[in-house]
């Protein structure tokens, strides 16, 4: 059976007994109220074909605003002993270190994954790397005699 805008659709798929609706054999037949329906030894009587499908209006609560502590850093929501570091990409969450599931993989750098959502999270606070000095360039593409410390 199959249930449509229409009504109910009845429908034999080869069945051995066979389909019987007001005790003809049918294959396929729209179903009306009052009528009866027999499959195998099984006799069925259509008392309404009207089908109404109502889905409850649920309410989402808000999550709870994040906490700004006096410095401007922000306390995670799952851990508030913890300051958020990361933002998910894709749920825009707050994430503390302890959040944030980190999949390690052979030869690549290491992703941050939500622990909501499992999106790529991003860090809060861009770390700068320190600029190298013009030396410590220089030792590392040329290789300097005067570096070397004798063991005399």
């Amino acid at each position: 059976m199959i249930l449509s805008a229409e009504g109910v659709l009845l429908r034999d798929c080869d069945s051995t007994n066979g389909t019987f609706l007001e005790g003809r054999p049918v294959k396929q037949a729209m179903l009306r109220p009052g009528q009866t329906v027999r499959l195998g030894d099984v006799t069925v009587l259509v008392e309404s074909v009207d089908a109404r499908v109502v889905i409850p209006k649920t309410e989402r609560p808000l999550p709870a605003p994040p906490v700004v502590l006096p410095d401007g850093t922000i306390l995670c929501r799952r851990h508030p002993q913890s300051k958020a570091t990361h933002r998910c990409t894709h749920c825009h969450e707050l994430l503390c270190d302890a959040c944030i599931h980190r999949l390690r993989r052979k030869g690549g750098r290491t992703l941050k994954l939500c622990g909501l959502c499992s999106h790529a999270c991003e860090p809060l606070v861009e770390t700068r790397r320190r600029k190298k000095s013009l030396f410590s360039r220089l030792s590392e593409t040329i290789k300097l005699p005067f570096l070397k410390k004798n063991k005399d």
